[in-house]
């Protein structure tokens, strides 16, 4: 990893050996959005340029994301969360909203966004019209109004990899000790199949569903050099 630290992931039932062990972790809630309207799009046409479609810029949650992700809401009241961080695209706040009890504040970390450039379902509005929609969020991490990330290429793999191995270390930064994290399909796979991250168990190799909620541990050590 960039920052010389190696990082693994554990199931949740590993916690206690993890802290018996006396690794320095965070317990992560990671979450992929519910069902957008781009989700939608694609399962009735099958065509995969729906994706390209404009109509979808910024794509918000269907009625039946919206469903999905209020049916999570049962499974984790009672689940101590310190904070939510989201990406910086309206569905993923969305489905907090909707999935997360209220209490813990919530933060966009533009790292989080899904796999940038080519569809606009993956670009975001600007900073000022997501505070207007979403006034609850904590939007500083974004350092631009506009979005000046996108652009008609794809983000090659490399980027995405880059992004999901320096969220580890912005995690392992943060103060709060429970911690979850709401995302999209492609950064998943970035961080958990195609990473330096070590998944412990294959259970943690998994393609996320709309609205499917694992919980794990991230523990990590110092190597030093």
């Amino acid at each position: 990893m960039p920052d010389g630290y190696a990082y693994a992931v554990f199931p949740l039932s590993r916690l206690p050996d993890v802290a018996e062990a006396a690794v320095p972790h965070k317990v992560l809630h990671v979450t992929r959005h519910a069902q957008g309207q781009h989700n939608e799009a694609m399962l009735k046409s099958g065509n995969p340029n729906e994706y390209k479609n404009e109509a979808w810029a910024d794509s918000r949650l269907t009625e039946l994301g919206k469903a999905q992700a209020k049916a999570l809401r049962p499974s984790l009241e009672g689940v101590l969360v310190d904070v939510v961080l989201v990406s910086c695209l309206s569905r993923t706040i969305q489905t907090a909203e909707l999935a997360f009890p209220p209490g813990p504040p919530t933060v966009c970390l533009d790292v989080l966004r899904e796999r940038i450039g080519t569809h606009p379902c993956d670009r975001r509005r600007t900073k000022a019209e997501l505070a207007a929609d979403f006034p609850k969020v904590d939007f500083s991490d974004l350092a631009s109004e506009a979005d000046d990330k996108w652009t008609p290429e794809r983000e090659p793999w490399e980027g995405v990899v880059a992004r999901a191995e320096a969220l580890c270390g912005l995690l392992r930064a943060r103060k709060e000790e429970s911690i979850a994290l709401v995302t999209h399909n492609d950064f998943l796979q970035g961080l958990l199949l195609k990473s330096r991250l070590q998944p412990s168990d294959d259970s943690l190799r998994v393609q996320f569903s709309n609205a499917q909620c694992v919980p794990m541990v991230l523990a990590w050590r110092y190597l030093p050099r």
